[in-house]
């Protein structure tokens, strides 16, 4: 599990919680607000057809919620559960790229920001390892979240990125990937589909997580 340190310098917070978190979590203070106040305002006891009331529906869902969350800032990878996203963004000189365009590659995308101290040390090893399996089709788009351009080049300057670099200028992206910390990881396989995803920092030199990269490599 991600340290209290780390998890502060990730910037992951309750505010900064997935649409879909917040949205489950509000549900289910909807739903507790009710419960009490009987069959016509709550139906806490479900409907008389049998089927889940509104309120069970709410905890289940923000029982989801939580499992998600916690899966996907525990040690290892969590399996991607949500929509399929496009990811259409400049490079730093200013040509439009889409994720599609890697297509026939397993593609790492990782949000990352200067000030993220694990973003700061996990990009070296992402560069190694994408350069290290090129030739077997590995690819790092490293998007960096909501700095100015100049800030980017500096840091780049001094710790070079093996991939592209993407500019998501007012975070939008990292929005609708529901990137609530960062460094924030995501696997995609050579068919442009979200395999795998993980909030904070991970160990990637350990074999349970290279090991997933490399298995979708071969697959």
């Amino acid at each position: 599990m991600i340290s209290r340190r780390r998890l502060l310098q990730t910037g992951l917070t309750l505010a900064a919680l997935p649409a879909w978190a917040g949205a489950a979590n509000n549900a289910a203070s909807n739903a507790a607000a009710g419960v009490g106040k009987g069959p016509a305002n709550g139906a806490q006891n479900g409907s008389p057809n049998g089927t889940p009331s509104a309120a069970q529906n709410a905890a289940q869902n923000a029982a989801q919620t939580a499992d998600a969350l916690k899966a996907a800032t525990g040690p290892n990878w969590a399996p991607w559960t949500g929509p399929a996203l496009p990811l259409v963004l400049p490079d730093l000189g200013g040509r439009e790229q889409k994720l599609s365009a890697w297509r026939g590659s397993v593609v790492i995308v990782s949000f990352w920001a200067t000030w993220c101290e694990p973003c700061r040390d996990e990009l070296p090893v992402l560069s190694t390892m994408a350069k290290r399996h090129r030739e077997e089709g590995l690819r790092l788009v490293a998007v960096n979240v909501g700095e100015a351009p100049a800030k980017i080049s500096a840091f780049l300057k001094k710790t070079p990125i093996n991939g592209t670099v993407l500019h998501d200028r007012n975070s939008a992206a990292s929005k609708k990937w529901e990137a609530a910390a960062l460094p924030a990881n995501y696997l995609v396989d050579r068919a442009g589909t979200i395999r795998f995803w993980h909030l904070g920092e991970l160990n990637w030199k350990s074999h349970e997580i290279g090991g997933v990269v490399t298995r979708m490599l071969r697959s």
